[in-house]
């Protein structure tokens, strides 16, 4: 069980579904934003950007957890860490844009 949870490809999976799932989530606790229920627009909307965040870091750290897997036949996974690193890849360059103008 412990090696599945650590499965590279299902890292990949949980990075992509930490990142989609802020799409999804957001409009579902719009309804929630002027009702009685107030705390669980706030609540959720600051839960849902944690999960964004957690997705950014573990793209940032994937190439490291293919690479203590798999130092043998890394290059093989390569597809699998551009795959993986992309969406970090694409904040840090959104990042670098927005302050260099």
């Amino acid at each position: 069980m412990k090696r599945f949870l650590l499965s590279y490809k299902i890292v990949l999976f949980l990075i992509f579904l930490f990142l989609a799932q802020y799409l999804i989530l957001k409009g579902e606790f719009e309804i929630y934003r002027f009702s009685d229920n107030k705390y669980l627009y706030e609540n959720g909307k600051q839960f849902s950007k944690g999960l964004v965040y957690i997705g950014l870091i573990l793209s940032a750290l994937f190439p490291l957890i293919v690479w203590f897997q798999r130092k043998k036949d890394f290059k093989k996974n390569i597809v699998w860490v551009i795959i993986g690193f992309f969406p970090a890849l694409y904040y840090i360059l959104l990042f670098i844009l927005s302050y260099s103008i």
